[in-house]
């Protein structure tokens, strides 16, 4: 048969090794910030009086500019009965300053300058954002500062903005992922704040005898929004000594009013022993079968270099040959596999794998967690191994050296974020590479994942409930696992069709960037003979050691039937 090849290949050739680069800041209240040889942007990290801390980002080629303020405070800090005052309060820090009254200033002159603005709430932690043409950024910057000097919360807009926080409540009470985490929650220790409701809606946040909800807001304000809890990231095309003298004139009248972000004490976490294990099991709105495996651990913030969860995960999470993924998926029971966590805060966290079952895999919820208990014995007798976290190391140093630029407002919020978190030195590169071999950290992390510290969601339609969450309405039903459904998982016994990966041999050593032989601005036909032709293009912009590879099959008569088609 007559058939036609044609290959596009647009590549770099390589030959080298990776290495990073060390931003040389000036002396005083910066520190040295480590980043990327390939990242030709500059960096100075500062501490203003006030103590906020800000990374200024100098970007001669960004075709915007950016700035993002996190604030170390977020739901969990709602005080009891005011749910929802977090999400309020981001809401009305939009409604007008004593610098700009008008309701609509900073918004509008966002827009007017072709950028755009927004915030979230999140558990610990409220982020607010914007981008704008390169020029217009220091009046932004000026209008984004007023924020946190002085709002007016002005007492016209608390009911059109406590509406908008009902509107928003309202449109996701159809979303399952929200009808989930709600069910969940019901699950959590009463004494948790997390175990509260989040959004917000008018019954949360309505004026009360004794509390009019202004009055909560400007507290929660005052007590919460502190120039030593916030980070601040500017990205712009000026050069550094210009972000400097703009940033500090304008937060440095931030107050620092000594904030302390939320720390949990024993008797707040989020499950206490005596809670677990336990099964909840959540009836969807959509056709949807769902299965969590899930494991309060102890925060893993502070082992950042090691990375413990991302360690585990990844070998969890794996889909090759002999995996947990690769098992169940043969055996018809399961459509997808993931794993990971989160820390929740500096004290816990949570690590979880989740699945997408099949109708059948929903009738072997028990074999499959015993899968997974058999799979994690599997790693903690063979799988800390120090060649199995250098590879990881490799291809994460590789994957930070050559990281591709993002949007300059993902770029400002991401990082904002991580000031709130991690040292000077470490902001860019902290969740991207692993730097420290550090076994017992991986040990420790792995003897909570056991079946008497399980969580286990199903998720199904046809799941028996006996409870309704009160604010969306969801059947749920909560059950103790019981002791011979314990003993029968701790009961682990090898597998032989459960097998750790094997070495990478895909993993480049050598990644420098060949010279440019010839600049074309087509792709050049190396071969055109029998059928087959093949077009290449050295790359002469990107210099990242990528290629793009991109076949197209030709076979005549492949449609000429339905059964060939």
């Amino acid at each position: 048969m007559e058939k036609t090849i044609a290959v596009l290949a647009l590549a770099l050739f390589l030959g080298g090794c990776a290495h990073y680069g060390v931003e040389n800041n000036p002396p005083g209240n910066s520190a040295k910030v480590i980043k990327s040889e390939n990242d030709k942007r500059q960096y100075e990290y500062l501490i203003l009086p006030n103590n906020m801390r800000v990374l200024l980002v100098s970007d001669p080629e960004a075709d915007k500019a950016a700035a993002a303020m996190s604030v170390r405070v977020g739901s969990v800090s709602n005080p009891p009965g005011r749910d929802g005052l977090a999400h309020f309060l981001e809401h009305m820090l939009f409604m007008g300053t004593e610098k700009y009254p008008d309701v609509d200033e900073y918004s509008s002159f966002i827009k007017r300058n072709g950028g755009s603005d927004n915030a979230f709430t999140a558990d610990n932690q409220t982020t607010y954002f914007f981008d704008i043409k390169a020029e217009a950024l220091e009046p932004a910057l000026d209008r984004f500062a007023q924020f946190f000097i002085a709002p007016l919360f002005d007492a016209k807009y608390v009911e059109r903005e406590a509406n908008a926080v009902h509107s928003e409540y309202q449109l996701k009470l159809k979303e399952d992922s929200r009808r989930i985490d709600a069910a969940e929650k019901q699950s959590y220790n009463p004494a948790s704040p997390y175990a509260r409701f989040f959004v917000g809606n008018l019954d949360t946040l309505a004026d009360r005898q004794d509390s009019r909800l202004r009055d909560d807001v400007i507290a929660f304000y005052k007590k919460h929004y502190s120039a030593n809890i916030m980070g601040l990231t500017v990205v712009g095309k000026e050069p550094l000594p210009v972000l400097k003298t703009w940033v500090e004139d304008k937060f440095s009248a931030v107050p620092d009013r000594k904030a302390k972000p939320y720390r949990p004490v024993q008797e707040e976490f989020i499950y206490l022993p005596s809670q677990l294990p336990v099964e909840v099991d959540v009836r969807p709105l959509k056709e949807m079968h769902k299965l969590t495996l899930a494991f309060p651990i102890p925060s893993q913030r502070a082992n950042y270099k090691t990375r413990p969860i991302d360690y585990v995960s990844n070998f969890i999470g794996d889909e090759g040959q002999g995996s947990l993924y690769d098992l169940l998926k043969k055996k018809g029971w399961i459509t997808s596999l993931s794993a990971g966590g989160q820390n929740l805060d500096d004290v816990q966290g949570v690590f979880n794998v989740s699945m997408n079952l099949t109708e059948t895999g929903v009738q072997h919820v028990s074999e499959i967690t015993q899968h997974l208990f058999t799979y994690i014995d599997l790693l903690k007798n063979q799988g800390i191994e120090q060649w199995r976290f250098d590879e990881l190391s490799r291809k994460s140093t590789l994957d930070f050296r050559f990281e591709e630029k993002m949007p300059a407002s993902n770029y400002a919020m991401i990082l904002s974020e991580k000031l709130l978190h991690y040292p000077a030195e470490d902001v860019l590169r902290a969740g991207k590479i692993y730097a420290e071999w550090e076994p017992a950290l991986l040990e420790a992390l792995l003897a909570h994942l056991r079946p008497e510290k399980l969580v286990m969601t199903l998720v199904d339609p046809d799941v028996k409930t006996d409870k309704v969450e009160a604010f969306y309405k969801v059947p749920y039903r909560i059950s103790r696992i019981d002791d011979s459904q314990l003993a029968q998982w701790k009961g682990v016994q090898a597998d032989g069709a459960l097998a750790l990966p094997r070495p990478n041999p895909f993993i480049p050593e050598h990644v420098e960037i060949k010279p440019l032989v010839q600049a074309t601005q087509a792709p050049l036909a190396l071969e055109k003979e029998q059928g087959n032709m093949l077009w290449y293009q050295q790359d002469n912009q990107f210099a990242v050691p990528r290629a793009v590879f991109m076949l197209t099959l030709e076979l005549p008569g492949v449609r000429n039937t339905a059964k060939k088609a």
